[in-house]
């Protein structure tokens, strides 16, 4: 499947009650507040939301005072971000963009990119032009923390196939690790109503080692690595691999 599956509305629109289900709404207040310790980030900085998706984390962010932009590829996702932040009362920018192309010189504080929204691109270079655009945005001492499952935790965990509850029926998640490790082929098969529909959802899979480096290659003069949002060691035990990268 093409790597434009990001942008298919009928995937997002099928599947965004389960990839934002309660449990991780409820914890979206705690991640924001782990993050801003983490960076130690300054009251009323400029915030990027990278693949802000529905804007659970942008909300937080506004409601801790800071200047939030959101920027997502998906605009029914940014409908429902915009309704999320008006009905809290809170403001925030929302913008509809790529990643792969959206700069501003030297305008934000911390840009993050969580819930393993980093790598889904065909070519390894897009990736490296999306830490690219986020150093340029970045004011001089801003940090980029991205928040992915790390390769070695795959390793340790993998599992080819597992099975999950959608409202109405349900969905069965198949893996394959290919291209060396690379690479993740993700299907999710769903069933419902008597009849079966697969979806394709790839994505390129990073160690601590190769997410450290592609932040070093394209400038970062400090790069740290952890296992939770709360600045844990990494290791097989992590649910987490956090990088921070600092201009």
């Amino acid at each position: 499947m093409p790597e434009e599956w990001f942008e298919d509305e009928e995937f997002w629109n099928t599947f965004k009650d389960y990839l934002f289900d309660l449990d991780r709404l409820d914890k979206s207040e705690e991640q924001v507040e782990d993050v801003v310790d983490l960076v130690d980030l300054e009251p009323g900085a400029k915030v990027l939301d990278q693949a802000c998706g529905i804007g659970r984390h942008v909300v937080e962010f506004s409601k801790m005072g800071f200047d939030v932009t959101g920027i997502d590829i998906t605009e029914k996702f940014l409908e429902e971000a915009r309704r999320i932040v008006d009905g809290k009362n809170q403001e925030a920018e929302l913008i509809h963009a790529d990643m792969r192309e959206f700069v501003r010189e030297e305008e934000f504080d911390l840009v993050v990119n969580l819930f393993t929204s980093f790598g889904y691109f065909e070519g390894r270079e897009d990736d490296r032009k999306v830490v690219k655009n986020v150093y340029h945005s970045l004011s001089e001492g801003g940090a980029y923390v991205v928040d992915i499952k790390g390769k070695e935790i795959m390793a340790e965990r993998f599992q080819e196939r597992d099975w999950h509850n959608l409202e109405g029926g349900y969905v069965l998640e198949e893996r394959e690790m290919t291209r060396d490790w690379s690479w993740m082929e993700n299907r999710w098969i769903l069933v419902k109503g008597g009849e079966a529909k697969v979806y394709e959802v790839p994505h390129r899979l990073y160690s601590a080692y190769e997410l450290r480096s592609l932040f070093e290659e394209v400038g970062f003069s400090e790069v740290e690595v952890y296992g939770s949002f709360k600045g844990d060691e990494y290791g097989l035990d992590s649910e987490k691999l956090i990088v921070v990268g600092y201009k």
